[in-house]
């Protein structure tokens, strides 16, 4: 394995979980509930699980390579694999930007949902999600290439699912502390989110994708 530090090639990747747009969503929307803290509580707990499972089996797999292919470059063309194909999901989505309508219609039968349901939403989101499937792999690949043993692997997952569960941990928080004041705020934030959120996936996809690929073709 390499001698980069673990944590510092994987914060892109989680910064772009933690901008996902319908985490943030997801959260506010549970803050409507008639237990808002126990339910988006449990959503975060579901999301924090998800992404660690996507992020700990990327790990795995990176170990596993390392141990039966003999190049050193593996990582490096993942990267850049992954950098080509974020910059087009990102086009795609750009191109998209303008085709939905608001919020779905599945999404106000979400405010009625008790914490344990919730919990499993959470998980669905990230670990079912493509997007956060995407980034969990970079972001996996980039730990276990980097990290030199197993404890550097697991700190290197355990931060990269902090980062990335930021998006839905900061309405919950927002809520603990500042209580209903806190949901006027939060509800312009779901609104404008609702409104610019393919744009902002778009932007955040082909940013990360040009970056990825530059720094494996930078290595290579």
């Amino acid at each position: 394995m390499s001698v980069d530090p673990p944590m510092l090639p994987m914060l892109p990747m989680a910064v772009a979980i933690a901008l996902t747009p319908l985490a943030v969503i997801l959260a506010v929307v549970l803050l409507l509930t008639p237990c808002p803290r126990a339910t988006a509580g449990a959503f975060l707990g579901g999301w924090a699980l998800g992404v660690a499972a996507v992020t700990g089996i990327a790990v795995a797999a990176a170990d596993l390579i390392d141990v039966y292919v003999a190049s050193p470059r593996w990582a490096v063309w993942v990267q850049l694999l992954l950098g080509v194909a974020l910059v087009g999901l990102g086009i795609g989505r750009w191109r998209a930007r303008h085709r939905s309508a608001g919020a779905p219609a599945w999404l106000q039968g979400v405010q009625s949902i008790a914490p344990r349901r919730a919990f499993a939403l959470g998980l669905m989101a990230s670990a079912a999600n493509p997007k956060v499937l995407m980034l969990g792999l970079a972001g996996g690949i980039a730990i276990g290439s980097a990290a030199e043993h197993l404890l550097a692997e697991a700190l290197g997952v355990l931060g990269f699912t902090a980062v990335s569960s930021l998006g839905a941990a900061v309405p919950w928080l927002a809520f603990l502390v500042f209580g209903e004041r806190a949901v006027r705020t939060l509800m312009r934030v779901r609104a404008w989110l609702e409104a610019n959120a393919d744009a902002m996936v778009a932007l955040v996809f082909m940013v990360l994708g040009v970056a990825l690929a530059a720094g494996g073709l930078a290595r290579l």
